[in-house]
């Protein structure tokens, strides 16, 4: 998951609304979390979740959890920018195939994918 425009947050807003952004993100994350994800940030606006998932209705519907959380704080927030991330997901059984580096990849280049499709759209209140 990466988040989206942080540059422009903290390029227009400062780096404090930035680190705020980066925080929304991660309550969002872990109020979404059912299942013991393991939730992480792993870079500067970048986060990794790993789980079991014993549903593919669960799996399917994280993202659509994740982006209702987001589009709740973004209507009910006084801040002049809204919070935006962008997924990359990949399932994979661990069955000596992959390993994490491998899966880390993949999931990068596919929110990459997504998040080029979006444009640098900079929306504010």
């Amino acid at each position: 998951i990466d988040i989206d425009n942080l540059k422009y947050i903290n390029d227009k807003f400062g780096h404090n609304e930035g680190d705020y952004a980066i925080n929304t993100v991660a309550k969002a994350l872990e109020f979404i979390s059912e299942n013991g994800e393991i939730c992480a940030r792993f870079g500067g606006d970048e986060f990794i979740v790993a789980g079991s998932y014993d549903s593919d209705e669960y799996r399917s519907n994280y993202e659509k959890r994740f982006n209702d959380y987001l589009e709740y704080f973004n209507e009910n927030t006084t801040k002049p920018y809204e919070v935006r991330a962008s997924f990359g997901m990949v399932v994979d059984e661990f069955n000596g195939v992959n390993n994490i580096d491998d899966l880390i990849k993949i999931a990068d280049e596919r929110m990459y994918a997504r998040k080029s499709g979006k444009g640098n759209h900079y929306r504010t209140r």
